[in-house]
């Protein structure tokens, strides 16, 4: 007997309840990666799955950090170079081994004139005990719903998963480096100086 109903309408159903019983089973407390519901396509930024090449502009975005405020990338062209940090989750042993590294360079960081964000979909209560527990001095911001990740080609499986990814934006806004995994952050600090300096006009 052929079932009732037309088939295909209950293909959205059984990609959501597939999705709900994933999502579940994830732990973000003991796996490298972690989940991230996700949003209508109505409130998606542009995404991509390859890394933004440098030389390229970066795209904007707009974010709350961990104590409340609101972070808008476009605010600190001219001003500070950008270091972003997509991670999987919080207080998992390579993502906190990785920040804390940040965290004890964070004088030489700031020294080159830079802001350093910790990229993350978990909440910014979350993000409040993370940052706390390990006394990190930079902000981590909270990604709702992987929009940040998609648009810099850092989410995977439909926006479950973050894939590990620094990037380097200069004072202009434009990407200088992008690197999958966990460069050194003494790469990071070469980038960094090497910099162009802002132009003019």
């Amino acid at each position: 007997m052929e079932p009732k109903g037309n088939g295909r309408t209950q293909i959205p159903f059984l990609w959501e309840l597939n999705i709900s019983l994933i999502s579940n089973r994830c732990s973000d407390a003991d796996s490298e990666l972690i989940k991230c519901l996700p949003v209508r396509k109505s409130e998606r930024m542009a995404s991509r799955s390859s890394l933004i090449s440098p030389g390229d502009p970066a795209p904007d975005f707009t974010a709350t950090t961990h104590e409340g405020v609101t972070v808008r990338l476009a605010d600190l062209r001219g001003k500070q170079q950008v270091v972003l940090i997509f991670y999987p989750g919080d207080d998992t042993p390579v993502c906190t081994k990785q920040l804390c590294e940040f965290r004890d360079e964070w004088g030489v960081l700031q020294s080159a004139d830079t802001v350093v964000f910790g990229v993350n979909p978990a909440s910014e209560a979350r993000h409040a005990q993370f940052a706390a527990k390990y006394r990190l001095p930079f902000p981590l911001l909270a990604d709702a719903g992987s929009r940040i990740a998609s648009t810099y080609g850092c989410s995977a499986l439909f926006g479950l998963f973050i894939r590990r990814t620094v990037y380097v934006i200069d004072k202009r806004g434009y990407v200088i480096f992008a690197q999958r995994g966990k460069p050194a952050v003494a790469a990071i600090r070469a980038v960094l100086h090497a910099a162009p300096a802002e132009e003019d006009g």
